[in-house]
């Protein structure tokens, strides 16, 4: 088997409205997912048998969702004698998906390597066993609709390249942790209809971190045309109308101290690239 690499690319919700708590303990949730060109990248080359290394020393353990991912998709199958290796850029607890991402890419390059056995559906049903973000990122669309707990995904038509900043605080955000101060709210807005425009918002919003909010009022400052949350945060988004200036304010926010890139959103989603 040739070697190849996948690149597991983070997402943003330009739209995120909460539902009602569900008899599964999920909330029904209508979002819009949309993938960036902020990825983390895993390797898979051969090996005498199945292992799996991370570039961040506190995600190189067995609660990695990349290995819970390998786990339940052994229940199917027997794993490959491959080596992952996941380099990490995608911060967690970030609200960008990075872990999911990264179980999406996992269990795509897994099914290659042996071959292709599975179809889509088998391999979305056991991601969304894991993360319930992490079947967009099995969908070959890089734009889509996703609602019940995030599972149900359509794709939709792509974004323009769009620049922005992506930045977060010192601070980190489980998503359990941010549902369950949604759930202490007194007053909840409603979820839109069908015959609702949907217009950026993100519930989270209402529940975020100040150090979150502050950061997406300092992009409106800086000249950002939508700032908002990403997912349950605690990193936030910025759309600028020019890359310089997207490079540029990511540049002065890390030197200020924070976590900063300049990225894009993606028209497609990237197909692996093999090795030589």
């Amino acid at each position: 088997m040739r070697s190849f690499r996948l690149r597991c690319h983070a997402k943003i919700n330009p739209f995120l409205a909460i539902g009602p708590k569900r008899p599964d303990g999920y909330h029904e949730i209508i979002t819009i997912m949309q993938l960036i060109s902020l990825h983390d990248e895993l390797l898979v080359e051969p090996s005498s048998e199945f292992g799996f290394v991370c570039s961040d020393p506190g995600l190189d353990n067995e609660q990695n969702l990349v290995l819970q991912a390998a786990s339940l998709l052994k229940e199917h199958l027997d794993l490959p004698p491959v080596r992952l290796t996941l380099r990490k850029e995608v911060p967690p607890c970030s609200g960008l998906g990075g872990g999911s991402s990264d179980v999406a890419g996992a269990l795509a390059a897994i099914n290659i390597a042996l071959g292709n056995p599975l179809q889509q559906r088998a391999l979305v049903q056991i991601a969304g066993a894991v993360s319930s973000d992490a079947p967009f990122f099995l969908s070959p669309s890089a734009t889509a609709g996703c609602e019940g707990r995030g599972e149900i995904v359509s794709p939709l038509p792509p974004f323009e390249e769009v620049p922005l900043v992506v930045a977060m605080p010192e601070v980190e955000v489980s998503t359990r942790e941010a549902y369950s101060r949604w759930d202490a709210l007194s007053v909840h807005p409603a979820l839109p209809v069908e015959a609702d425009p949907l217009s950026f918002r993100n519930d989270f919003e209402i529940v975020a971190p100040e150090e979150s909010l502050s950061l997406i009022e300092r992009l409106r400052v800086e000249g950002a045309k939508e700032a908002h949350l990403c997912g349950s945060g605690s990193a936030v988004f910025g759309m600028f109308d020019e890359l310089d200036d997207a490079i540029q304010i990511a540049r002065t926010l890390r030197r200020e101290g924070y976590w900063a890139h300049p990225a894009h959103t993606l028209k497609e989603k990237p197909t692996p690239e093999w090795i030589s």
